[in-house]
């Protein structure tokens, strides 16, 4: 499983959507128009699927 990150577009740090999945699943998705409240700066972002990406989990 992966990590649904976007970056921050005030501090560019990562920022977690919320949202945990597999490779073969974000690939044939089509996220648009998602919404994250921004631990970083207090903002809620708008993201779409070419703003996000996955970062690994370790399955224990």
């Amino acid at each position: 499983m992966f990590k649904v990150k976007i970056l921050c577009p005030s501090t560019q740090q990562p920022v977690d959507t919320g949202i945990a999945t597999s490779q073969q699943s974000w690939e044939s998705t089509s996220a648009t128009n998602n919404r994250v409240r921004c631990p970083h700066c207090s903002e809620t972002h708008t993201w779409d699927k070419p703003d996000a990406f996955l970062e690994g989990v370790s399955a224990g």
